[in-house]
């Protein structure tokens, strides 16, 4: 917010817009709405303003406000962002460019939003196609698997989802476990589990990614969620061992009646 400050008073503009970008990111990470939406109302008016409308820069920042507007839930806008992005990148781009990546991979996140999940889907195996190729892209290639194995898993797809899962955990785990993006890892192995019936696994994944994310952005939103699906793995485990439980019971009732 300081250097925002410097900027605006040397009338750097190339700054502001970088820096502007970097807050929208920091408060739709840790859920601060209201001030991540005057963020993206100050950029479009500066970069209208500085007639950057069509241009490359200007769907990259489109794409990031998109990111914002999706994750406080101004579905439509985000769909307007992405769509006005595709637009530029298809004129200005090579179809195999990094950035339709994070553009396929963000999409997704907005039809997972909206319960499109055969959308989501297609988008996810676009970004993949596309990170795929680039060796050095370890990090957006587990982002892109966990990403897809989550669509996956609500799709009934559970083996493949699995499968995603397991390499988007090995690659996060071989560069430190210690990527913002981990703790969604985590939790979606924590859902695979959950699915498969294995509760106590579950929760030791939702409970590791609970303190990953808090320790990174606080008690976010999703937190919460990973939290409340947690409690349900939790409750789910005490069902089956009481129902274990009454099944022992049953066959000790049942040895005893015939000695």
């Amino acid at each position: 917010e300081k250097m925002i400050e410097e900027a605006l008073a040397e009338g750097d503009v190339s700054s502001i817009i970088t820096l502007v970008n970097e807050m929208i990111g920091f408060c739709r990470d840790t859920g601060k709405e209201e001030r991540g939406i005057a963020y993206c109302s100050q950029l479009i008016t500066l970069m209208r303003d500085l007639e950057m409308e069509g241009t490359v820069p200007y769907a990259t920042s489109m794409l990031n406000i998109g990111n914002a507007y999706r994750a406080f839930g101004w579905l439509e806008e985000a769909m307007e962002c992405y769509q006005t992005v595709e637009v530029i990148y298809d004129q200005d781009l090579d179809e195999y460019d990094f950035r339709f990546a994070s553009l396929y991979n963000n999409w997704s996140l907005l039809y997972q939003e909206m319960g499109e999940f055969v959308y989501a889907k297609k988008a996810l195996y676009k970004a993949l196609a596309i990170v795929l190729l680039y060796d050095e892209a370890k990090i957006e290639q587990a982002t892109t698997h966990t990403n897809l194995a989550v669509t996956l898993l609500r799709l009934g797809e559970i083996e493949e989802a699995e499968k995603h899962l397991k390499q988007g955990l090995e690659i996060y785990e071989e560069n430190g476990g210690e990527d913002f993006h981990y703790s969604g890892a985590l939790a979606a192995a924590g859902d695979a589990c959950y699915l498969r019936g294995r509760q106590e696994e579950a929760i030791h994944y939702y409970k590791t990614a609970m303190e990953k994310l808090e320790k990174q952005v606080g008690r976010t939103e999703a937190y919460k969620r990973i939290s409340e699906n947690c409690q349900k793995a939790e409750e789910e485990l005490k069902r089956q061992k009481e129902e274990k439980q009454k099944q022992q019971d049953k066959k000790a009732e049942t040895i005893q009646s015939r000695e």
